[in-house]
């Protein structure tokens, strides 16, 4: 191994108690990293933090693919002698946060990314990325390439992302999973948390690992705990938001000294915050009508309030 290499695969770029077996179909168990290593399969990428792409492809010569779909040298690949079949990886420089609420951005440029590399080497779509070939193992031919780690967007260049159309499946495999899991907890969560306000915090976050694990219905699911990390997250996003768009109501209303209709008014403005935070992660008015029950003029009409009090709200 090139020392380069060796440095990147440190333990600060991995689990430091990860997933390992002794094969396929063995049993899967979580050990120390100094024992894990010693393993040909063990898991590299932290469950809330990626730092490597790792792309399964079981086809003949599949050291190979990269070079063939156009894409640049991958730090490694982890060659099975006996199929040809190959783990192909790209370390990246910079992490991307998998279970943030307040990184959905990067994630979905982060899926893009890994569904268009994947479709270009015909890699599998539905390999869950928990356990990946040691590279370090005798078991597997280990060719080692760049040295350096790539930025995301250096990957990109190898994709005209503008022009690819996403894969059928992209929402439902790999990071596209994560998006999906997030997408459709928080839509419940701006409507359910309305149960739980007040001194109901634990319960909320309850509700929300709860709906969270049932969400994760894809034909490869999530890790546990990556479920629940996004669990964790959306809950105290949504919290938090609603947290201060009931200090802020209740303030107005005493300044304003309002009496008369406070009770729609409170709900007109939970769901005025609701759409603001929807708006703010790339819903369309459309959609975020449809999931709080408003026309399109509404949300419309809100934006154009919020933009006259500058609190911000251009999407």
């Amino acid at each position: 191994m090139q020392t380069e290499q060796l440095e990147l695969f440190n333990p600060k770029r991995l689990p430091q108690a990860p997933y390992c077996t002794t094969g396929k179909g063995k049993a899967v168990v979580i050990r120390r990293l100094s024992s894990a290593l010693k393993n040909p399969l063990l898991q590299i990428n932290l469950p809330f933090l990626t730092w490597w792409l790792v792309f399964d492809v079981d086809q003949p010569q599949a050291g190979l693919a990269w070079e063939d779909a156009g894409l640049p040298l991958p730090t490694w690949c982890a060659v099975n002698p006996e199929n040809g079949h190959a783990h192909i990886v790209y370390a990246l420089s910079i992490p991307v946060k998998t279970a943030e609420a307040s990184n959905l951005k990067a994630l979905r440029y982060l899926a893009a990314v890994y569904d268009a590399m994947a479709s270009k080497m015909q890699a599998d779509k539905q390999y869950s990325g928990l356990l990946t070939k040691n590279p370090t193992h005798k078991q597997w031919r280990t060719y080692w390439g760049c040295r350096t780690p790539y930025e995301l967007g250096e990957l990109a260049e190898y994709i005209d992302l503008k022009n690819i159309t996403p894969s059928a499946d992209s929402d439902q495999c790999g990071y596209g999973r994560n998006c999906t899991l997030f997408d459709s907890l928080r839509k419940w969560a701006y409507v359910a948390v309305r149960q739980y306000r007040g001194d109901k915090i634990t319960l909320w976050r309850e509700a929300v690992a709860t709906q969270a694990i049932k969400l994760n219905q894809f034909a490869v699911p999530l890790d546990g705990k990556e479920t629940l990390g996004i669990g964790k997250s959306v809950a105290k996003w949504v919290w938090a938001r609603d947290a201060e768009a009931e200090a802020t109501f209740i303030a107005r209303q005493k300044a304003k000294g309002a009496k008369g209709g406070k009770a729609k008014g409170a709900v007109n403005f939970n769901k005025r915050v609701a759409a603001e935070a929807l708006r703010a992660d790339g819903y369309t008015q459309q959609e975020v009508a449809e999931v709080l029950g408003v026309s399109q003029r509404t949300i419309s009409n809100w934006e154009k309030d919020f933009n006259k009090s500058q609190q911000g709200w251009i999407y």
